[in-house]
């Protein structure tokens, strides 16, 4: 029977050897050798070292081990990040991994196909996760239901005038009226859509209303101060005209949309 020093040295040798397959696969993405990987050097938030370093460092400072971060630094390299990128979004994918209690894989695809559909700059993802992981530990949905639904909504997000932040606003209170994930974010597109291409009887009640959807800049509104003022607009009219008006200008989403208008109201007054 093995003493328990030489389980620990078998199993220390066996993550080493784990942690180096994880480290070669990162060099095969990134298309360079083994020589090439050892000159490659990163600097991340003061440290200053081999992608090989900092995927070890990562391994001792975080709850994932070293072959872990590894092989989160190839997912990233998949997606196509060069060995810098991939550091600076290493942490981020991590810490998202935590906090959504998501594998490592779907975390590093979240993080990274996020960023390209909303736009969103290096320096700023550490703040757009912050802002998942806060949206669904305040309202009833999940990191991973949010991802899902800002993946649907794709694009079409950038137009929201808060960014990001809004945007996860946004779909908390829709998560809180019982539509999350891709329904969600189906939902808000579809929304955002009508709302910015107005045409037809959408754009007749909302001049009926007197609603304005861009400011005198035409830059789009936010949404909260929209639907604040078709919530004032509409509460002088009577039920059915209430339907037809959310109906003309949400089509087939109007019922969920009725809902959600109401909280959207109630968010801007406070």
């Amino acid at each position: 029977m093995a003493s328990a020093g030489a389980e620990f040295v078998q199993g220390f040798m066996q993550e080493g050897m784990s942690f180096d397959t994880a480290m070669g696969q990162v060099g095969a993405t990134l298309l360079k050798t083994r020589d090439d990987m050892d000159a490659t050097r990163v600097s991340v938030d003061g440290f200053n070292g081999t992608l090989r370093e900092f995927a070890k460092k990562m391994g001792a400072e975080t709850t994932f081990t070293a072959t872990q971060a590894g092989e989160a630094l190839n997912y990233m390299a998949l997606a196509g990040y060069n060995a810098q990128t991939s550091a600076e979004m290493l942490p981020k994918v991590l810490n998202l991994a935590t906090a959504g209690a998501m594998d490592l894989g779907t975390a590093s695809d979240m993080v990274t196909d996020s960023q390209t559909a909303l736009g969103i700059e290096m320096k700023d993802m550490t703040a757009f996760i912050d802002q998942m992981a806060k949206t669904a530990s305040s309202s009833n949905t999940s990191v991973s239901q949010l991802g899902d639904a800002i993946l649907s909504i794709g694009a079409t997000g950038r137009q929201v005038k808060g960014g990001f932040t809004e945007l996860n606003t946004v779909l908390g209170v829709l998560a809180d009226n019982g539509i999350k994930a891709s329904e969600s974010g189906n939902m808000l597109r579809r929304v955002l859509t009508n709302l910015t291409t107005a045409e037809g009887k959408a754009k007749e009640q909302l001049d009926k209303l007197g609603v304005s959807v861009y400011d005198a800049q035409d830059n789009l509104r936010d949404l909260p101060s929209i639907f604040l003022d078709l919530d004032n607009a509409m509460s002088r009219l009577t039920d059915k005209e209430r339907t037809k008006a959310i109906s003309d200008i949400f089509g087939q989403y109007s019922l969920a949309g009725a809902r959600s208008e109401e909280r959207f109201s109630r968010n801007a007054e406070t």
